[in-house]
């Protein structure tokens, strides 16, 4: 650099100094001025491909892929869920393990997004990666203990690219914040709190007459960050436990209203096992679950396709028929209304889900096997490029 008056070179250090923060698709380096150049500051944003690493500044990588047999058909956009702890990865590499200095990235290099679910340095920390395409053969670079210097500045929130809402409940209380680039985030629901017996990270207790709400009441707002493709091709899913046996009709989630019906919602049909998952027109399906939600943690996953709807439970298909096909509704969007009990990972995905990635979602929260860790190394390398 150098001063476009004088004509003399400018010195690193002495007279300036410069930050970058890498984003999807653009790099922006700030220059600062120093001694002479105090106070001056400026900013320029640059168009890029996508970014790498080689082992970037990193002290700490690790392999992880997916175990033998555990995915046998290719998944697009799909978050695998990494567990890290002193137990599966070792209590010295543990220990300089950081949640702000994480990197994962593919095989050749390119960063993938992800976002911390939870972090206990004591305990078991979760992470969500984003793979562009999971299959037998993908292999997954974990980077940490930054040699100097910042990681690679990725959003989270791409993590979710594909879903308009994604609530962890891993809060310690208050409200619960959406991951997604829509932040959609609830209300506290009449006081709700944490709890540890959780299925990822923490989860969040509910209150009979209670309801989590997200003041949301258009999912095709053209305002928001991320609208609904289509009103009618979607999923939703979370984790239930209750802590009663359910007399009533609680919901898993809803979004609608009566008379005449428009929207959709899921909810209980005065049982532990009958669950109807109900569209526009006030036609649904009800199924008969194989678990019960009564002192059990169970996995729903209700996918509304135009006309046709799939349940799941746990990550199998339980029932598929024909629904009311969903229009929009303006009633505000509520999670577990007169339940009692704790709920987990709640989510909207844009468009319809395959019976594999169903699948392959529950297995990432729950099979202990479902990835493989490799040995833990010490990075040689100090570069990263940009395309």
């Amino acid at each position: 650099m150098s001063n476009l008056v004088t004509g003399a070179e400018l010195v690193l250090g002495a007279d300036y100094t410069y930050a970058y923060a890498l984003d999807v698709d653009k790099c922006t380096v700030t220059i600062t001025g120093k001694g002479d150049y105090a106070g001056l500051e400026m900013a320029r944003a640059f168009t890029i491909g996508r970014f790498e690493i080689a082992k970037a500044n990193y002290f700490y990588t690790m392999e992880i892929k997916p175990s033998a047999g555990k995915v046998t058909t290719a998944i697009t956009n799909f978050p695998v869920l990494v567990r890290l702890s002193a137990s599966r990865i070792g209590a010295s590499a543990y220990r300089k393990c950081k949640a702000d200095e994480l990197c994962f990235a593919l095989a050749d290099g390119t960063v993938l997004a992800h976002e911390v679910d939870y972090w206990n340095a004591e305990g078991e920390s979760a992470v969500w990666v984003k793979v562009p395409e999971l299959t037998s053969n993908t292999v997954i670079r974990a980077c940490w203990g930054l040699r100097a210097g910042g990681g690679l500045d990725y959003p989270a929130t791409e993590t979710w690219k594909d879903y308009l809402g994604v609530w962890h409940f891993s809060e310690e209380g208050g409200n619960a914040r959406d991951s997604s680039v829509n932040g959609y985030d609830t209300d506290n629901g009449g006081g709700t709190v944490s709890n540890a017996n959780a299925k990822v990270g923490l989860s969040r207790d509910v209150i009979g007459t209670a309801a989590l709400n997200t003041g949301i009441t258009n999912l095709a707002d053209p305002g928001s960050a991320k609208p609904i493709s289509d009103i009618a091709r979607f999923a939703v899913s979370g984790w239930m436990h209750s802590t009663v046996d359910i007399a009533n009709w609680p919901s898993f989630m809803l979004k609608g209203s009566a008379n005449p019906r428009a929207g959709w919602y899921v909810e209980f049909q005065k049982s532990s096992t009958s669950l109807a998952a109900v569209g526009s027109s006030n036609n649904g399906i009800i199924v008969t679950l194989p678990t019960s939600v009564y002192d059990n943690w169970i996995y729903l996953t209700v996918v509304f396709n135009d006309t046709i709807c799939s349940v799941y439970e746990n990550g199998s298909l339980v029932s598929q028929s024909t629904v009311g096909k969903v229009t929009n509704s303006s009633n505000v969007l509520k999670f577990a209304p007169s339940f009692t009990g704790r709920i987990d990972e709640y989510r909207i995905h844009d468009g319809a889900l395959t019976a594999a990635y169903v699948a392959a979602d529950y297995a990432t929260q729950t099979d202990p096997d479902f990835l493989a860790f490799g040995e833990v190394k010490h990075a040689v390398g100090t570069v990263f490029w940009i395309r």
